[in-house]
């Protein structure tokens, strides 16, 4: 298994899974044990820390990375 780095500190289960155990299975497997690269929150921690993931970004969000990582740029470029 490819165990994600974040898993120990992501919020997500507890604040959107907490009364949804068997979907929290679905994405424990898919995203945080067998392939957190394809993890939208993984991808986020990864590139602008843990404290920066947004906690409404879902595992499957991938398409709003992008957007994420451009506006935290844009907000470190105006400091």
């Amino acid at each position: 298994m490819n165990n994600c780095d974040f898993v120990e500190q992501c919020n997500f289960f507890d604040i959107h899974m907490a009364n949804k155990p068997t979907t929290a299975n679905i994405y424990k497997n898919l995203f945080c044990d067998l392939n957190p690269k394809t993890c939208a929150r993984y991808l986020t921690a990864q590139a602008i820390g843990h404290d920066n993931v947004p906690a409404d970004l879902f595992p499957h969000m991938k398409n709003k990375v992008h957007v994420i990582l451009a506006e935290k740029t844009a907000c470190l470029c105006r400091q």
